[in-house]
Parts: structure tokens; sequence; C-alpha cells
């Protein structure tokens, strides 16, 4: 299983999948402007949640997914204007 991460402001560009699987998790972070937070403070709406769950688990769910088994990775490291 492969993955790859891009920032917003930089261009990237996708190849083709020549075998294998291509699964995009795309997202947009926004914090309401009445709302203070300090740099330990998440913040992500429930029907975004549940939304992304519901997405996740029917992919989990495809016995076609990897088939022989895997991880799913998700790491988030950038500095967000805030």
């Amino acid at each position: 299983l492969a993955y790859a991460a891009f920032y917003g402001d930089v261009e990237h560009k996708v190849t083709p999948v020549k075998s294998g699987y291509h699964v995009t998790l795309t997202y947009n972070l926004y914090l309401p402007n009445d709302v203070t937070l300090d740099a330990t403070v998440s913040v992500l709406r429930e029907s975004t949640e549940g939304e992304l769950r519901e997405i996740l688990q029917e992919l989990l769910d495809d016995l076609t997914f990897l088939p022989k088994e895997g991880s799913l990775g998700f790491s988030l490291k950038y500095q967000y204007p805030v």
C-alpha cells in the first residue's frame, strides 16, 4: 500500500494506476470565525466525521480492497493558517 499527501497550495499530478487501487481522501479544514482554540485542540464537525466513517467503512467492507490485507495510515502535518 502506497500513499501520497499533497499540500493545498502546491501543484501536483497523479498519474494513472496501472495495477492495484487508487483511493483518494480529500478534505478541507475550516475554523468558524467565532471559535478560538489553542494548538492542542482539534475540531471535526459530527456530520463530516460521520461521512468519513461511512465512506471508510464501505471501503473496508469491500472484499476486493486489500484482499491480501494491508494497512492504512493517515499523517497530518502542516502549519495551517488560522
